[in-house]
């Protein structure tokens, strides 16, 4: 008998420091585990191995059972709502639905970690925040944009110190042209506000055509501008600029054919769509689309 608990014990002790080893995997309850292995005597080692291995039967089932309902959602594309664990998953959970659907808690944290990261391109969805029944949410949102607004601020003296202390290099025009644009878009302003800040904006964009340091998308940007500040007779001239610079792009046409509907004219808009039809440029997707729509309008 005494040979036979010696061994007992002998075994008791590995199973202990194997536990011990492994305790992060085999759960949380390894003391319990260990002391009822050596306060038991003979049956307390079998008893805990047999309980472990239930409990890992029962862990892989779960885990099957887990993998095949998620498959069932894929399949048949069931969206479900769970409490969302947003330190791992803000970036992957639409914030639409974050503040329609999670609890209060969540959403004050998810407005944190905004304003931790980048929040400037979630500014649309930030000023849906900002009317949140939840208070703190709120708070949060108004908060995050008031950094956002600061930071732009910021960004805007900073290039114009250096533009006005003469540095008109293509990337201070660049970079001073981008601030401002965010600003704009940014919303929150009164319109004289933003008309001085769009004035100078075409103005940087206009530098930047100037010194033939401009591509499709400053042409666009600028012609765009020009249209807001209705001046109207500017933006005619930048887009046949914007054609002549680009003679092999369709981007010049259809910022034309934008252009002419805006001001309704309505021989240049039909002309400019003949003279697409029939250029040699490569037609996109969305252009064709503009071809077809607008020539059976015509027919």
């Amino acid at each position: 008998m005494l040979s036979v608990l010696l061994v007992y014990y002998i075994l008791a002790i590995l199973y202990s420091l194997v536990r011990y080893r492994f305790r992060q995997q085999l759960g949380e309850d390894t003391a319990g585990s260990i002391t009822f292995v050596l306060l038991l005597p003979l049956f307390g080692l079998p008893l805990s191995l047999l309980r472990d291995g239930l409990r890992s039967g029962y862990l892989r089932l779960s885990r099957s059972t887990g993998h095949l309902l998620d498959e069932v959602q894929d399949t048949h594309h069931v969206r479900v709502f769970r409490s969302l664990d947003v330190r791992k998953e803000s970036n992957l959970v639409p914030l639409e639905e974050a503040l329609l659907v999670n609890d209060l808690s969540s959403r004050r944290r998810l407005m944190l970690d905004f304003l931790k990261d980048d929040p400037g391109a979630m500014m649309p969805l930030l000023e849906q925040a900002v009317s949140n029944e939840d208070t703190e949410t709120s708070h949060y949102a108004v908060t995050a944009v008031v950094e956002i607004k600061r930071k732009l601020t910021l960004g805007i003296q900073h290039w114009s110190v250096r533009y006005g202390s003469g540095e008109h290099t293509p990337e201070v025009l660049t970079e001073y042209a981008e601030v401002i644009r965010q600003y704009i878009h940014s919303g929150f302003m009164d319109s004289p506000t933003r008309r001085s800040h769009l004035s100078t904006y075409s103005s940087l964009l206009g530098e930047l055509i100037e010194m033939d340091h401009a591509d499709e998308e400053v042409f666009q940007a600028k012609i765009d501008s020009e249209l807001q500040l209705q001046r109207h007779d500017e933006a005619l001239r930048y887009q046949v600029l914007f054609h002549t610079r680009f003679p092999h792009s369709e981007l010049p046409y259809l910022a034309a054919l934008k252009l002419y509907y805006e001001l309704q004219m309505k021989d240049a808009f039909f002309d400019t769509l003949q003279s697409l039809k029939q250029s040699p440029v490569k037609v996109s997707h969305t252009g064709l689309n503009v071809i077809r729509y607008w020539s059976e309008k015509g027919a």
